[in-house]
């Protein structure tokens, strides 16, 4: 096992591999299409991602944390917003484009899946992560073993599907739906991620015959009620446990098995890219939100649109923060923000 602390080229291409699968999806294949629904792991990859970043750290000061890590994520996305919606408001003004809606505006900043522009609720689930950071951290020093996390990640999965089912009929509000509906949910598979960095290939395989254990009997009663196993999208919004078990499940097995795959991956492109993710996401909606739902634009053309010309674009800018930053203390606390 590598010494936690260190930087492992496989987290970053884990993060290249979760930002591609995103691509993958916002290509806007059918919903019946087998690999549209094989990486919808893509999210749950992320926050797995993250998990294994924090393992082993020490969270001294919680608003301390919380404020640090919400300026990290907010900053550049809403600075992004800004720059988009006055931009798309000047071009309407001209006849070129439609009027983005306000309600979409505002759906946006408030990172809602609907109404929005649809690209940023995943920040949303990077903010809930966060503020369940601290406490999870603290939890996993405490919990020895690879099966008693198991067991802690079996039932942060329990609460969760306990909440959807009593939670979401009562349709109580966005703060129910887009928070407290996705907190115990992506919060277990961070969890998993803290937990799985310590673990040794023998346990790794172990956990990973647990989760197959528990995803494959629920496959079968997918498959029954609705004519496919190959539904985890339809669990998605909010993340319900079939869809959530399918991630941990991918998620372990591409951590366990890294020394297999990574020496395949391991370009620095493609670290770049698993190191400047939220840039090169939030580029990509440049061209995502008038060309996501288009079927004139061949996939792979989207594909070129979504993730490599965005990719180009964050290189230069990541090329002219590092010129800016070398400045001054000044510049440099600036520059951080467009960067990662």
């Amino acid at each position: 096992m590598e010494s936690i602390g260190t930087r492992e080229p496989a987290i970053d291409l884990m993060r290249f591999l979760g930002l591609v699968l995103i691509m993958v999806a916002h290509l806007n294949l059918p919903a019946d299409n087998i690999w549209f629904q094989l990486r919808t792991f893509d999210v749950p990859l992320m926050v797995f991602v993250s998990g294994l970043s924090y393992s082993g750290r020490s969270i001294q000061s919680y608003p301390a944390f919380v404020a640090k890590r919400a300026a990290r994520i907010l900053v550049p996305v809403y600075l992004f917003l800004t720059v988009f919606f006055l931009i798309h408001w000047a071009t309407a003004a001209a006849g070129w484009t439609d009027p983005v809606p306000q309600e979409k505006i505002v759906g946006s900043y408030m990172l809602r899946l609907k109404p929005s522009i649809n690209f940023v609720w995943i920040f949303r689930v990077f903010l809930i992560v966060m503020l369940l950071t601290p406490p999870l951290v603290a939890l996993d020093k405490r919990v020895k073993g690879w099966l008693p996390a198991v067991l802690v990640f079996a039932l942060m999965l329990a609460v969760q599907h306990v909440s959807i089912l009593t939670l979401k009929p009562l349709k109580a509000g966005w703060f129910i739906d887009d928070w407290v509906l996705y907190a115990f949910g992506y919060g277990s598979v961070f969890y998993l991620g803290l937990a799985v960095r310590r673990s040794k290939p023998m346990q790794l395989l172990a956990i990973i015959a647990v989760l197959a254990a528990a995803f494959i009997p629920m496959a079968f009663g997918v498959a029954a009620s609705k004519g496919s196993w190959l539904k985890m999208q339809s669990f998605k919004y909010p993340p319900g446990v079939y869809y959530l078990l399918w991630g941990a499940l991918m998620s372990v097995v591409l951590w366990a098995g890294r020394k297999l795959w990574v020496p395949v991956l391991n370009w620095k492109p493609f670290l770049f890219i698993g190191s400047n993710t939220c840039w090169i996401y939030l580029w990509h909606i440049v061209f995502g939100y008038p060309y996501y739902r288009s079927d004139a634009v061949p996939y792979i053309w989207k594909f070129v649109l979504f993730l490599i010309v965005p990719s180009l674009i964050v290189f230069l800018q990541v090329m002219l923060a590092n010129k800016l930053s070398q400045r001054g203390p000044g510049w440099n606390k600036v520059m951080k923000y467009f960067k990662g």
